[in-house]
């Protein structure tokens, strides 16, 4: 889940700026700011506390993923160009994606608030969650590409982090960057767009370790801790 959403952010960021660059894509576009203000309230209060219990936090994560904050894209959808809406889509499959996990978890081990676990966004209105299924354009993409994919998501498990980059392991913060940068234009999974969930999926495995990749090396700490691994497994 922390890869995941590690990934989810980063098409969160992906997102904004695209927003950010073409205003004129979308319309006036309501957004309940006091429902995730309410949210992040909640979050920033149990940050603050005493760590809540497995069952707490399972029932916690529950109730934020399935909170009004975390569907306010909806009414960007119905109200974007075509272009932008596979976008928002993507963000709307990775949060049902999450709620399925969690509800999963809670189920195998019978928590008691169980029974009461809504169906994933089952409080949103039909209309707005209906929308028409994208075409699948995989056959478009350079054959190329699609081996290159294919063989990153048959190996990136075993590749160790300057391999999944793409960099020696001297690199510096500079070459990472532009490294990870490059990565992106090719694995981030809103560079594709209404390809097969198979290839979908793929993508998002891939970049979510990559996107961990990159954050362990830019940071001093994370790397050197990690360089301790990577040294222990190749003695071994």
């Amino acid at each position: 889940m922390s890869v995941d959403e590690t990934a989810h952010a980063n098409l969160v960021r992906y997102q904004r700026r695209l927003v950010t660059q073409n205003m004129k894509l979308f319309g006036d576009v309501t957004v309940d700011i006091e429902a995730i203000k309410e949210v992040i309230s909640h979050i920033e209060s149990v940050l603050s506390g005493p760590p809540p219990s497995v069952s707490d936090a399972v029932r916690i994560a529950l109730d934020i993923e399935n909170s009004a904050a975390e569907t306010h894209y909806l009414a960007a959808i119905r109200e974007s160009a075509s272009g932008i809406t596979g976008l928002l889509n993507n963000l709307e499959s990775l949060d049902c994606s999450h709620c399925g996990v969690f509800e999963e978890f809670a189920r195998h081990r019978s928590y008691p608030f169980v029974s009461d676990i809504p169906k994933t966004f089952s409080k949103i209105p039909a209309s707005a969650r209906e929308m028409p299924s994208p075409a699948d354009n995989t056959d478009s993409i350079p054959p190329e590409l699609l081996d290159k994919i294919n063989n990153y998501y048959i190996h990136y498990e075993s590749m160790d982090y300057y391999e999944l980059l793409g960099v020696k392991d001297y690199a510096g913060s500079d070459a990472i960057k532009h490294a990870f940068h490059e990565r992106a234009k090719e694995f981030h999974p809103d560079r594709l767009m209404n390809v097969s969930n198979e290839l979908k999926q793929k993508l998002n495995a891939v970049f979510g370790k990559m996107t961990l990749a990159y954050s362990t090396l830019m940071s001093p700490v994370r790397r050197k801790e990690y360089e301790k691994i990577r040294t222990s497994r190749s003695r071994h």
